[in-house]
């Protein structure tokens, strides 16, 4: 099977929809698929096409039209070119099935290629109506129209989350075809074959994202000054950059945490885990979050995770963590010092974690369910065709 894999972003931009998208693209090839991936060139610099972990990637430029004069000049100029390169791409890949992940401005561009209509798509959203750090769904009324268009044309819609994608049904006045969720996956094996004695010096708390808004690190930085004032020691230990940073850094100083908190900015992929191992919670403080990869990665570690209850979080979790309510610093403040606190308590969440996260989050069986809704919409699509030539 050919499959055009269309994240809104990818490597080396770094993010949940670039890391499900690059998985699901080397899985698929593992099981003996073409895979390829279209994405925006962003940022401009960028190579149009280049192979990144064995993965075809081709970059294109999507514009979308603004409310200034020369910005609609220069639309007007450049959407027949893109919408042509767009064309001879996809005519030129032939796929079975386009996959989109996370909808975006590109959507219009989808809509008008006659290669790419002519192509059954699949949609998994990863809660871009709530979840972007700049609002953009809320401030936009073209890509509030995008998305219900794309939604309305898809053969299948899957979500990351239950939430998600009641909130993408919400939006249609006919039921689809095909809705389901399909949470997103992380590498059990080698989880599990890395499970050896670290070298990082531990940690009791453990947090990454990138430094925006929603993911709401401010509310962790106070929850762990509140443990202080209630006499906790407690160490705090953040992965991630992006524009909160210097917010956040004036709000240890402000709060005497500088012995306490401690910011590594971005760090790799393959890092991730063994920071994970060596804390004693994970801590997910963000204001939306449709899922939670890193949520899902401390349970495969038996690591207990304290989360607010927001977006998908709580259907990540299940009863493998502790979950407060969202906004709730004091509370959160409370579910990190019983963890802990309580060596025995934090040991049974971890089995717990590691129990769930191998029998509903590893990436083999997420690929396999992306396999089946593939086939599905292939069925659906040669049943039309052969009622269309009867």
């Amino acid at each position: 099977m050919k499959i055009l894999l269309w994240p809104s972003s990818f490597a080396p931009n770094i993010g949940g929809v670039e890391r499900v998208t690059a998985t699901v693209a080397r899985l698929l090839q593992a099981g003996g698929h073409e895979a390829v991936v279209l994405t925006t060139r962003w940022p401009k610099p960028l190579p149009r096409d280049e192979v990144i972990g064995g993965i075809h990637v081709s970059r294109l430029d999507f514009p979308l039209p603004a409310r200034n004069v020369g910005s609609t000049v220069r639309f007007a100029a450049s959407v027949l070119p893109a919408l042509l390169r767009l064309n001879r791409m996809v005519s030129s890949f032939a796929p079975d099935v386009i996959h989109v992940h996370c909808v975006s401005g590109q959507a219009m561009y989808r809509m008008l290629a006659p290669a790419v209509r002519g192509c059954p798509m699949v949609v998994t959203l990863h809660g871009e109506q709530h979840g972007d750090a700049e609002a953009v769904f809320q401030r936009s009324p073209l890509l509030r129209w995008l998305l219900r268009r794309t939604l309305a044309q898809a053969a299948a819609i899957t979500a990351c989350s239950t939430p998600v994608l009641d909130a993408a049904v919400a939006l249609l006045t006919e039921s689809p075809t095909l809705a389901t969720v399909v949470p997103n996956g992380i590498e059990i094996p080698a989880i599990l074959a890395a499970r050896q004695p670290e070298t990082l010096i531990s940690c009791d708390v453990f947090a990454a994202g990138r430094l925006n808004d929603v993911k709401g690190f401010d509310q962790l930085i106070r929850a762990i000054a509140k443990l202080r004032t209630d006499g906790v020691e407690v160490s705090a230990v953040i992965a991630g950059d992006g524009p909160e940073r210097g917010r956040l850094e004036a709000l240890v100083a402000r709060l005497g945490l500088g012995e306490s908190v401690e910011f590594l900015g971005w760090i790799d992929q393959d890092d991730i885990g063994p920071r994970i191992r060596a804390a004693r919670v994970v801590v997910v403080p963000s204001r939306y979050e449709a899922f939670s990869l890193v949520a899902a990665e401390a349970m495969a570690n038996a690591i207990p995770v304290a989360a607010f209850d927001v977006g998908g979080v709580s259907e990540v979790v299940g009863g493998a963590g502790l979950t407060v309510p969202a906004g709730n610093v004091a509370a959160l403040a409370a579910a990190i010092g019983r963890i802990i606190g309580d060596n025995q308590f934090a040991e049974g969440l971890g089995r717990a974690g590691r129990q769930r996260a191998r029998s509903r989050f590893d990436w083999e069986q997420v690929v396999d369910d992306y396999l089946d809704i593939y086939q599905s919409v292939l069925q659906s699509k040669q049943r039309r065709d052969d009622r269309e030539h009867a």
